[in-house]
């Protein structure tokens, strides 16, 4: 009868030093996984705050060109609010208006019957500027400013409007920044557009 020797060394388990330094390197590994997927989220979603803001933006921009585009004249004006005469497609005179309340943060855009659309959200400042024409030979850079006391010579609306949103506290913190001039063209052109129902 043969007996095979068994040895201990080869036998035996991990020690503990071994095991502590096992578990030590899987921890820092883990760690450093952990970090890169949260700096990745928080990227991530800074990005898409960033592009859910900036599409926000730019409809309300292009609704608030199309509206003094094809307005007839201003009627009332202050530096946060802005009221346009607009034909209608019946012939008739229809109002729109666009109010920015500071308290809220919201830009809003009225029409006659009382009927709010909301344009923007989270706005933290909003001014609108008024101009008349440049003067005869002057280019369209040399426009001189209105008060808000005269809008029915008003020819140029400058909107400018700055926006942010906060994620995850203030970790995350996404801002827009617009600002544009646009001329009233007081064309014949009618619209139903501002009927919100």
């Amino acid at each position: 009868m043969t007996t095979k020797r068994i040895d201990r060394q080869k036998a035996a388990g991990m020690s503990l030093v071994e095991t502590l330094t096992s578990v030590g390197i899987g921890c820092a590994l883990m760690a450093l996984i952990a970090g890169f997927f949260v700096f990745s989220f928080k990227g991530i979603a800074g990005l898409a705050n960033y592009a859910t803001m900036e599409y926000a933006c730019r409809k309300a921009l292009d609704q608030i060109s199309f509206s003094i585009r094809q307005a007839h004249a201003v009627t009332s004006a202050s530096t946060n609010s802005v009221q346009l005469q607009m034909v209608k497609s019946d012939g008739t005179q229809g109002n729109v208006s666009f109010e920015y309340d500071a308290a809220a943060g919201t830009l809003e855009m009225i029409n006659e019957n009382g009927d709010m659309q909301r344009l923007l959200e989270n706005c933290t400042s909003l001014a609108f500027s008024f101009f008349q024409r440049p003067a005869p030979g002057d280019d369209w850079n040399n426009l001189r400013g209105l008060s808000t006391n005269s809008p029915s010579i008003c020819k140029v609306i400058q909107v400018r409007w700055k926006c942010e949103r906060k994620l995850m506290g203030s970790l995350v913190n996404t801002e827009i920044m617009e600002s544009t001039k646009i001329v009233l063209r007081t064309s014949n052109w009618k619209t139903d557009q501002y009927n919100f129902n």
